[in-house]
């Protein structure tokens, strides 16, 4: 991965993180109320190596190939779910994102 490619990727990263976030704090806020820790639900970033993984607090976590940028759901046992493409982070929005957690 070249460094322009991966500037291209942690931008629509970041984008991805926030139109996350815009969805899912207030569905968290409208169910639990605002007495719960925000953190559970809350969409960060985390770089780790070439790849960059999406991280929803304990619940849930995606991996954004650095290769190519695919997205895949990452399984509880903490193994990337290959069968789970997500798509391209230049083409997935954080509503989709927090709608492939239920799936």
């Amino acid at each position: 991965m070249d460094a322009m490619e991966g500037q291209m990727w942690m931008d629509d990263c970041q984008r991805a993180v926030a139109e996350f976030n815009d969805v899912a704090i207030p569905a968290f806020r409208q169910e639990w109320g605002d007495g719960e820790e925000l953190s559970i639900m809350t969409m960060g970033l985390r770089t780790a190596q070439n790849d960059i993984q999406l991280i929803v607090g304990s619940r849930a976590a995606f991996f954004v190939e650095g290769a190519t940028g695919l997205i895949y759901k990452i399984g509880s046992d903490g193994r990337v779910r290959y069968e789970k493409c997500v798509g391209h982070i230049t083409g997935v929005t954080g509503r989709e994102l927090y709608q492939w957690l239920w799936w």
